[in-house]
């Protein structure tokens, strides 16, 4: 038989341990601690990256919003008038010089096949335009209101001409050259305006 030893704990070893769970609990917490700002800081991280890369990506895509706009902004000026381009048989009698008896010439009747296919071809142009604006404002881009007759603020606007002017005050926006954007609270694009002087 194995005879137990008995060991006697004195105050000062039981004072010791104490001490040492102590300093273990507070290790235990700090780690913890740790634990938790290394997952925040984390999340911070991957919230910032998918930030910059759709502000990456909406950067790039705001050229060719440019260019459908330009596009849009020189549509012809008669399919602007008529939505829904129609020509009723007298109109186009007396537009051709026909008689309303007579038959309308295949070039007249091709001219306007050609006007109505342009027309649904800017339409479709048109709606791809608002897809895409739909699809930035969704993410979060913000296009900078501005007009002429507005003051020149350079936090948000930069000049990239100025003109005398009768009409407008000196620092006075004369024209927006190229519309700016806000992405969240960023500003990612300056507007590009003709200013007064």
């Amino acid at each position: 038989m194995i005879k137990k030893k008995k060991t006697q704990i004195n105050n000062e070893q039981i004072k010791k341990f104490e001490e040492k769970i102590v300093e273990l609990e507070n290790g235990w917490k700090r780690t913890q601690a740790d634990f938790a700002n290394y997952q925040k800081r984390t999340e911070i991280d991957k919230t910032n990256l998918i930030k910059s890369a759709n502000k990456d990506l909406i950067l790039k895509l705001l050229p060719i919003l440019d260019n459908f706009n330009r596009a849009l902004d020189h549509k012809p000026v008669f399919l602007d008038r008529h939505s829904e381009f129609t020509v009723s048989r007298s109109e186009l009698c007396s537009t051709t010089g026909v008689s309303e008896s007579q038959e309308i010439p295949n070039q007249v009747r091709d001219d306007i096949n050609n006007i109505k296919e342009i027309s649904d071809y800017l339409k479709g142009l048109e709606q791809i335009k608002n897809q895409l604006d739909k699809i930035l404002v969704n993410h979060g881009l913000e296009k900078i209101n501005v007009k002429a007759g507005d003051e020149f603020d350079p936090q948000i606007h930069e000049a990239i001409m100025t003109e005398e002017s009768d009409k407008f005050d000196t620092d006075q926006i004369i024209k927006v050259i190229e519309g700016g954007y806000k992405l969240g609270n960023e500003l990612i694009r300056p507007v590009k305006v003709k200013v007064g002087k």
